[in-house]
């Protein structure tokens, strides 16, 4: 192994320089950088240096069996480019920067390490001689591609991300990656009308996705309604959607800035897209007086989706509802009886 300054590449520097029409170094790289005139070429000279910062070993070896391999010591001057996540709380997007070092009690082990807004700092450990790789097929192969791109960043990148926002719901903090899809469905989301204070539809499904141009959409699916129709429903300040999450114990309050538009649902009639709402988390006790409705709910929900085309759906469409219609009764029996004891802790005995 032959531990390399930059001679092995000055070939390929100088063909480069040639593209710029620069002139080309004699001792060190920094001449020609100075000595490129445009913005154009300096942008274009500056990301071709920043890879030359760290030799990388090459397909065909720089001596006979032998192969040029990475110093470590450059690893922290490796630009790498930040993440963002969505903040429900105060509706921002929210910097995470990242950088490369070496594990001190394992040279073969190097340290991708993200810094999160509050400080957390997430880790993610990669074999050197997986970065070898991926460093090798840039700068020997598609050199407009960053490494932060590639599978092995994307991966690392990815679940340090995803750890963050789950741990973070359980504090109730709502954090969420931009441009990706999500979608809650194990679980049953209930429509309550705030002022009288009883449950008046179900919903199937939650999707939520934001994008780096702040554009958000928000799908509340296939709505089932009792006692209340699509009209009502534009009054946002009185109805709150929550969804029961089986998957992750939590329910989800989900309150509507402006109203949006319908569209036909999967199953039911309708669905609500939404480009505005303010999301709340609560976890859910075991003994929550809606889950073992819920969870019957649930169990109806597969079924449901392979008899749409059946002949028999209608007749299957009614057992899919009645744990659903069998929720909304229960709040709306509750609401009577507390609306009686109020009446009477209000005559004066």
């Amino acid at each position: 192994m032959s531990n390399l300054d930059f001679e092995p590449f000055y070939d390929f520097l100088h063909q480069e320089l040639d593209a710029l029409s620069v002139d080309k170094p004699t001792l060190t790289i920094n001449p020609a950088y100075e000595q490129a005139q445009s913005k154009k070429q300096r942008r274009s000279l500056r990301k071709f240096l920043e890879v030359l910062k760290m030799p990388v070993p090459s397909p065909k070896p720089t001596f006979a069996g032998e192969t040029d391999y990475i110093n470590t010591d450059l690893l922290p001057r490796v630009i790498i480019e930040p993440e963002f996540l969505f903040d429900f709380d105060d509706k921002q997007k929210k910097k995470i920067a990242f950088n490369l070092d070496v594990d001190p009690e394992d040279k073969q082990n190097i340290l991708l390490n993200a810094t999160f807004h509050n400080g957390y700092v997430g880790q993610a450990n990669l074999s050197l001689v997986h970065l070898e790789k991926e460093l090798s097929n840039i700068m020997h192969g598609d050199r407009s591609k960053r490494l932060e791109h590639s599978p092995l960043f994307k991966d690392a990148i990815g679940n340090m991300l995803r750890e963050f926002t789950y741990n973070y719901r359980a504090r109730g903090e709502m954090f969420i990656q931009l441009g990706v899809q999500y979608e809650m469905s194990a679980g049953l989301g209930i429509i309550r009308d705030t002022k009288t204070d009883q449950d008046v539809g179900t919903f199937e499904s939650f999707f939520y996705r934001t994008d780096a141009k702040d554009k958000s959409e928000y799908i509340i699916g296939d709505v089932i309604l009792s006692g209340r129709t699509e009209k009502d429903l534009e009054d946002v300040r009185r109805f709150v959607y929550y969804f029961f999450d089986l998957n992750e114990g939590r329910i989800y309050s989900i309150e509507p800035v402006k109203w949006g538009t319908t569209q036909h649902g999967e199953v039911t009639d309708f669905s609500i897209k939404l480009h505005d709402v303010n999301i709340h988390i609560e976890n859910m006790e075991d003994d929550h007086p809606k889950l073992e409705l819920v969870r019957q709910a649930q169990e109806t929900k597969s079924v449901i989706r392979s008899f749409k085309a059946d002949p028999l759906f209608d007749e299957e469409f009614q057992r899919f509802k009645e744990p659903r219609m069998a929720l909304i009764k229960s709040s709306q029996e509750s609401a009577k009886k507390q609306k009686m004891v109020n009446m009477f802790a209000d005559i004066d005995l």
